[in-house]
């Protein structure tokens, strides 16, 4: 049996799917925003194939979209496509050929024994990669110097609110959060509606105690508003301003 079971963090609802057609220790995990977030539900019951499918399409995003995940699936494509090169190429021959003289080379001797050579060599490899490192900070430094990113921009305030998000690595946006603009508390929508039917939310800081203003539309429709007003600063090159400030 297919069954989700929803925790709720905030203004963001996380259901976990577990799907007959994975192995039993994959679990799904994806969000989709709430706006009543002062209410919580445990739910269990079945669930249709559409929403397993969107919780795996998720999963698989979220990790190629990690910068180290990605890094380490590319290594894993590389590494195997090698292999099988190699195999079908027929280089394995050669490369055991090239270990064997490796390691005859290793018991050889000069004036020096050649294997005492090599641990120099490997004693010297910190001091390679500590000078490399020293090159490229200086490098980085002086791109930084010259013009910030603007992956840089990750605040600003809109409608009486401090937003801050992140950014995948193809620049979408993500994690968004609201904060109080006094005291920098973190605050989450909540229900204001009289009606069901009505989309009203508002804002308040328990740190403060201040009201920060309700809005009559969704947390969805507000986010996306948001959202929309980044990318457009993100376009016009305003949000060099607010880095500024």
């Amino acid at each position: 049996m297919r069954t989700a079971s929803y925790g709720l963090s905030g203004s963001q609802l996380y259901p976990y799917i577990l799907c007959p057609e994975l192995p039993p220790w994959l679990y799904i995990r994806f969000s989709c925003s709430w706006s009543k977030c002062s209410v919580r539900e445990d739910h269990r019951g079945p669930v249709n194939n559409e929403l397993c499918r969107k919780g795996i399409k998720y999963m698989i995003k979220k990790i190629w979209s990690d910068p180290v995940w990605s890094k380490v699936i590319a290594a894993g494509i590389l590494t195997g496509v090698a292999t099988a090169g190699s195999y079908f190429l027929n280089w394995w021959p050669s490369i055991g050929a090239a270990v064997k003289k490796c390691y005859e080379f290793f018991l050889l001797t000069t004036n020096v024994k050649n294997w005492l050579l090599a641990l120099v060599c490997l004693l010297c490899l910190p001091t390679l990669i500590f000078l490399f490192a020293l090159i490229w900070n200086a490098v980085r430094g002086q791109e930084k110097s010259t013009g910030s990113s603007w992956r840089t921009y990750t605040t600003d305030l809109y409608f009486g609110l401090r937003w801050r998000w992140k950014y995948f690595d193809d620049g979408d946006i993500y994690d968004v959060h609201t904060f109080c603009p006094h005291c920098d508390f973190q605050v989450f929508p909540q229900n204001a509606s009289a009606f069901r039917a009505i989309d009203r939310i508002g804002f308040h800081c328990d740190s403060c105690n201040r009201i920060l203003g309700e809005m009559d539309e969704s947390w969805d429709s507000l986010e996306n508003k948001v959202k929309r007003f980044i990318q457009q600063k993100l376009r016009n090159g305003s949000w060099t301003q607010q880095n500024m400030a």
